[in-house]
């Protein structure tokens, strides 16, 4: 059941893509997010770090909240 939610997230993305044209920082963030997800199989939430996702996409902290 749950794999069927990574699917509809990026079914969802594509739809906001066509419509507002999110950037590549965007894309990087709301993908790392989904699998970050996927990979502790979907808790209702999840604490990831600003500084994390930072450095995993190479981005300084005013460009990722400009993404957020």
């Amino acid at each position: 059941m749950k794999g069927h939610i990574y699917f509809e997230l990026a079914r969802v993305y594509w739809e906001c893509q066509a419509h507002f044209g999110l950037s590549n920082g965007a894309t990087s963030l709301y993908f790392y997010l989904l699998h970050r997800f996927n990979q502790a199989r979907w808790p209702k939430t999840l604490a990831v770090s600003s500084l994390e996702i930072g450095g995993i996409l190479g981005i300084s902290k005013p460009s990722l909240l400009k993404f957020k």
